[in-house]
């Protein structure tokens, strides 16, 4: 499900897609968010083909946030600019109990961050990062 399609959900609704993306907390071993990280990581994955995964980092956020780092072979930045520059992903509805920020890299900026010579933004850390690939078909 998009985000564009969770913004059209009843609060009900809304309700149990969370409990449904939730559900397999106790495997993930992060509780309630965790959850509702990997469901939107695979969200993204399952609607853009140019995601080859999306990594989702944990450690530092505040309680109510979810941080993704999505790379993308098809962006093209500057070659002189690394910015690693997240954006606000969170789907406009009431009950959503996440802010979502997200940052599009290319392969090469994620391998520049794995090795250092890219950094993440203040207070983003790839300690306890869970990444999030494409099933092989």
């Amino acid at each position: 499900m998009s985000t564009e399609a969770l913004q059209n959900l009843s609060p009900d609704d809304l309700e149990q897609v969370l409990a449904r993306a939730t559900g397999r907390r106790a495997a993930l071993g992060g509780g309630e968010k965790a959850g509702f990280a990997v469901w939107l990581a695979k969200q993204h994955l399952g609607l853009d083909p140019h995601l080859q995964e999306v990594i989702y980092l944990p450690s530092g956020s505040p309680e109510q946030e979810v941080r993704l780092l999505e790379v993308n072979e098809k962006l093209y930045p500057d070659p002189d600019d690394d910015a690693v520059i997240p954006r606000s992903m969170t789907p406009a509805i009431s009950k959503l109990p996440y802010r979502v920020l997200a940052a599009d890299i290319t392969p090469d900026q994620w391998g520049g961050i794995q090795q250092g010579r890219v950094v993440l933004p203040s207070g983003w850390s790839l300690k306890d990062r869970v990444r999030v690939g494409r099933r092989a078909p």
